[in-house]
């Protein structure tokens, strides 16, 4: 399943859309996660209002939005301090930067590790 259900005509639904379905009264376009009812294995979701059918399961539509760049300093800093960090904290500062803030954050520490190195 990929994106959001989409609603099928009634007439363009097989024979077992006909069997199993919930009925709903409105439209179609009210058809979300905050519907109450809708089995979790093969829906048939039937609105009288303009006779269309769901046949997936909702789904939430999620926006991620990138890390802001002052959490990814401040995990750099942390670990430059010796702090532990999770997995998932160590993913984000391993990965490539795009900010030229980050790219620079990043050169500085590995300098002053490299001079401690010494």
């Amino acid at each position: 399943m990929s994106g959001f259900p989409i609603a099928k005509n009634i007439e363009d639904c097989p024979p077992e859309a006909h069997h199993n379905r919930v009925y709903k009264k409105g439209m179609s376009y009210t058809y979300g996660l905050h519907v109450q009812g809708i089995p979790e294995t093969n829906p048939w979701v039937y609105y009288e209002g303009d006779r269309r059918v769901f046949t997936e399961a909702p789904v939430a539509q999620q926006k991620i939005a990138p890390t802001p760049a002052w959490v990814i300093a401040d995990l750099m800093l942390s670990k430059h301090r010796g702090q532990p960090l999770t997995e998932y904290e160590e993913a984000l500062i391993s990965q490539p930067f795009e900010s030229p803030g980050l790219v620079w954050l990043k050169a500085c520490l590995e300098g002053f590790k490299e001079q401690a190195d010494v």
